[in-house]
């Protein structure tokens, strides 16, 4: 029986904090702690997220879907949405993922010239025809 009371005695010892807290307050630990490190972590990951405006050129609904598969075909593109009557690209993206130069050589390599990277002439001449921009937007 005196055996039996001290396992009791250790067993609700090591509880006894927990139990003095009550439920509530245990409650209220557990939620204080949940929004900090939620905090914490959208703060961190934010911070990464970027958004960029560039120009690119194309010139039908064809050239938007093919820019925009190209954006988000590069690991760390979140979205990318082509605009063809201004003929810009916005994209929003995790800079500790991607430089922003992949996203410029991806659309390139598909056949699109970027403000920074002209696409290769391999490239824009497995364009469609309809898709061929250049004669519609000359280099200045």
């Amino acid at each position: 029986m005196a055996m039996r009371q001290d396992i009791h005695r250790k067993q609700t010892g090591n509880n006894s904090i927990i139990q003095g807290m009550g439920i509530k307050a245990g409650v209220m630990l557990c939620v204080v702690l949940f929004t900090c490190l939620s905090v914490a972590a959208q703060t961190s990951s934010s911070g990464r997220i970027k958004q960029a405006t560039f120009t690119v050129h194309g010139d039908c609904s064809m050239c938007k879907r093919r820019i925009e598969d190209a954006a988000m075909s590069v690991i760390g593109v979140r979205s990318a949405r082509w605009d063809n009557e201004y003929q810009l690209i916005m994209v929003e993206y995790d800079a500790s993922l991607v430089k922003l130069d992949k996203v410029h050589q991806a659309i390139a390599n598909a056949g699109h010239d970027t403000e920074k990277i002209k696409a290769s002439r391999k490239a824009y001449n497995s364009l469609p025809e309809c898709c061929r921009y250049r004669k519609k937007y000359p280099k200045k």
